[in-house]
């Protein structure tokens, strides 16, 4: 009798030991979730616009009546002031030997946009805009004349959004797109808004021999560039109202993992990579954001913070 009294004592002991052992440890979950490491990645956010680029070219000489052009001087090099660049003959029979009259580079293309500066380009309306960025605006015709200058300026034409997005002053990296693809830092000097156009002025001394013999330029803004982690948007979720994803921790434990996010698209979001400890300050606190071998959880609704997982 006492023997089964013993049995029975140590089987309610038994059961209330596991009791509260099932209490302790996290909830348990079987099924098997899916999850993805995050890809590290140079993140990009660009514009794409319309540009005309204006520089300092002195003509030499251009009188729409060239009938041969002897050409001393290969076509962008850079001359000195006072050198022989070549001989013309006009359609009467006029020989024209040329001189460089300043230093620079040398070109045999005129398109008749040589005389617009940044001051006349300051004082324009709509209908002169109109007419800059019309393709039919520019000549193609024979001629010589020396670009004295590294420094160039782009007039781009851009929409309200990235025009209110720029200060004066501000550094501006562009994208060039016609066969360079040559990043390229400027500077903003200005910023002129009319009826129809919205124009950043960029200046820059950067690459100006890449497209010499160019007027109208394809370039990309650089809204955004900068290392981040790409992950699936469907990994968002939020913990005690900060924004972030839940991890696959060691031995399976669901855990949580705050984010800051750089950008978003229709299927992937952007965050932060945090500082050489990989932290990221979240209300004013370091706090540890996902690394590279952080298995996110692709759905954090078939989860629960803190249950194990397969």
């Amino acid at each position: 009798m006492k023997e089964n009294k013993r049995k029975i004592i140590l089987f309610l002991s038994i059961l209330i030991t596991i009791f509260f052992i099932i209490l302790a440890i996290p909830i348990l979950s079987f099924s098997k979730v899916n999850s993805s490491k995050p890809e590290k990645i140079l993140y990009e956010k660009k514009y794409s616009f319309n540009s005309v680029i204006i520089r300092d070219e002195v003509i030499q000489f251009d009188n729409g009546e060239i009938s041969n052009l002897e050409k001393n001087v290969p076509e962008n090099k850079i001359v000195p002031k006072g050198s022989y660049i070549g001989k013309v003959v006009t359609t009467n029979g006029q020989n024209h030997e040329i001189y460089s009259n300043c230093s620079g580079f040398v070109s045999y293309h005129i398109d008749g946009i040589e005389n617009i500066n940044i001051d006349v380009i300051k004082r324009m309306d709509d209908k002169d805009f109109d007419y800059l960025f019309n393709e039919e605006t520019y000549e193609n015709s024979q001629g010589i004349k020396i670009i004295d200058s590294y420094i160039w300026h782009l007039i781009v034409d851009v929409d309200d959004n990235i025009y209110d997005t720029y200060m004066e002053n501000d550094n501006i990296r562009i994208q060039i797109d016609n066969g360079v693809n040559n990043y390229i830092d400027t500077s903003l000097i200005a910023k002129l808004e009319t009826e129809n156009h919205s124009i950043l002025v960029l200046k820059s001394d950067n690459f100006i021999h890449e497209f010499l013999n160019q007027r109208k330029l394809d370039i990309n803004i650089i809204a955004i560039q900068e290392e981040a982690y790409k992950i699936p948007n469907t990994a968002l979720t939020q913990k005690d109202g900060v924004i972030g994803v839940f991890v696959k921790e060691y031995y399976g434990v669901v855990g949580f993992r705050p984010v800051e996010i750089i950008d978003t698209d229709d299927n992937f979001i952007y965050v932060n990579l945090g500082d050489k400890n990989g932290n990221i300050v979240i209300n004013e606190e370091n706090k540890k954001t996902i690394d590279e071998h952080s298995e996110i959880i692709l759905d954090p609704q078939s989860v629960v913070y803190g249950s194990i997982i397969k």
